[in-house]
């Protein structure tokens, strides 16, 4: 006999499916009735497997992906039923059949095979790239230039993964405690990166101290990480509706980058959560060929797995694990360079082996000494962000980028500099 979780609420043969699972060698050990009564009983048993129906109350993708990786088995009566199961990660579906005894033995097979899929993953792709295309009322796709304007290819780490999450690229800029520079340099890059033709976006997430919105003026009476990770665990965030969430920085000549901006309140971190941020990356791939992510420093794993585990450092976890280039931001100084060796073990765990590029911000003289500190972190490619605290803090005091407040300056050049050498392999033909 195989115990299994059921939470078939709402479900028109509840009752006899229940009553007929003890013929296909089936115990049940607890009815849920919802989301909530689901993850508390997952938490006592961490390997059982459950059974799902698609008319389950408060049933989210967050929901699915606490549940770990046991077997789920998810039950619709029709196509309808199939398709949201299927979207919000569940895999396999069971069409439930008129002799519910047929259902649960199916079931039971699925459960004796022991066949564990990957939660948070969707068998299909809902993010779209057509739907961007097409989508020519969209406040973000109005400046935008065509489809065949843009530079095609990338940094592929996995083929199958990229196939399905769309053509953009995720670059995460992380660097240490200590004020490195991380929010500047981030975006500096994502407007020196539209300035070559790339539609852009620029997300905030950074959960400690969130500073993108405040940094270039711009004001939001909402989060805008929060609520596309809300629209994300509902299964609804599309690339339409992750473009309708981004603000466009003050000007006309910056119509091709967006931003994302971050938490209200470092406090509302729970907002962000690790099966909500795969489906906004994915979305963000589809819907802009650079997606620039601004990370927060810690990258520790704070939490214990579990049903009801939360991750005070997913968004930086995240952001950094589904990265296709990281760019990591260390002050110029010998405190600095300190400050990047003692962090530099947890980034590395992250980056799977992905391009690195190292920023020595506020950079003054050649820096040997700095250079030889972090050489044994192993980065060839590393870029000068030359110190030039007027120009930088003019901007910040203004609410301006780098290209309106200082485009001649120093700091900026080195800007479009960093973005050349980041956005390579995109010009490289596919």
């Amino acid at each position: 006999m195989t115990a299994v979780l059921l939470a078939l609420t709402g479900l028109a043969d509840e009752s006899e499916l229940v009553r007929v699972a003890t013929g296909a060698d089936l115990t049940v050990i607890r009815r849920c009735v919802d989301a909530v009564d689901l993850l508390g009983a997952a938490a006592s048993d961490q390997t059982c497997p459950v059974v799902i129906a698609s008319t389950l109350p408060r049933l989210t993708p967050d929901v699915i992906a606490r549940l770990g990786h046991r077997v789920v088995v998810g039950l619709a009566a029709d196509a309808l039923g199939t398709e949201r199961l299927s979207r919000l990660g569940v895999d396999p579906v069971i069409v439930v059949s008129p002799a519910p005894a047929t259902t649960m033995q199916q079931v039971a097979d699925v459960c004796q095979a022991g066949v564990t899929p990957i939660a948070g993953d969707s068998p299909e792709d809902y993010c779209s790239t057509a739907e961007v295309d097409t989508a020519s009322g969209s406040a973000a796709a109005a400046s935008w230039p065509a489809a065949d304007a843009r530079p095609q290819g990338g940094p592929v780490r996995d083929q199958e993964l990229r196939a399905r999450m769309g053509t953009g690229s995720v670059v995460t800029v992380w660097g240490p405690m200590g004020a490195p520079g991380r929010t500047t340099v981030a975006i500096g890059l994502a407007e020196a990166l539209s300035d070559r033709g790339l539609r852009v976006c620029l997300v905030d997430a950074d959960t400690y101290a969130p500073s993108v919105a405040m940094a270039l003026g711009l004001v939001e009476e909402t989060s805008g990480m929060s609520v596309a990770c809300r629209q994300a665990e509902a299964g609804t965030l599309s690339p339409t509706s992750l473009a309708s969430l981004t603000m466009s920085p003050r000007g006309a000549a910056h119509s091709r980058w967006r931003v994302l901006g971050g938490i209200a309140q470092a406090s509302r971190w729970p907002d962000v959560r690790s099966a909500a941020l795969d489906r906004l990356w994915q979305a963000a791939r589809a819907s802009f060929d650079m997606v620039v992510v601004d990370a927060g420093f810690c990258l520790e794993e704070d939490d214990s797995p579990g049903a009801w585990a939360r991750q005070r450092n997913a968004a930086a976890l995240s952001a950094t694990a589904q990265a296709d280039r990281l760019v990591v931001v260390a002050d110029g100084s010998s405190l600095g360079a300190a400050r990047l060796l003692a962090g530099w073990s947890a980034v590395d765990r992250q980056s799977n082996g992905i391009p690195v590029t190292l920023v020595r911000n506020r950079a003054r003289g050649s820096g040997r000494a700095w250079h030889q500190a972090v050489a044994s972190c192993g980065i060839p490619d590393v870029v000068d962000i030359p110190d030039d605290p007027r120009s930088v803090q003019g901007c910040w005091d203004r609410g301006h980028s780098l290209g309106e407040g200082a485009r001649r300056s120093r700091v900026r050049r080195a800007m479009v500099a960093l973005a050349a050498r980041v956005s390579t392999p995109l010009s490289i033909a596919a």
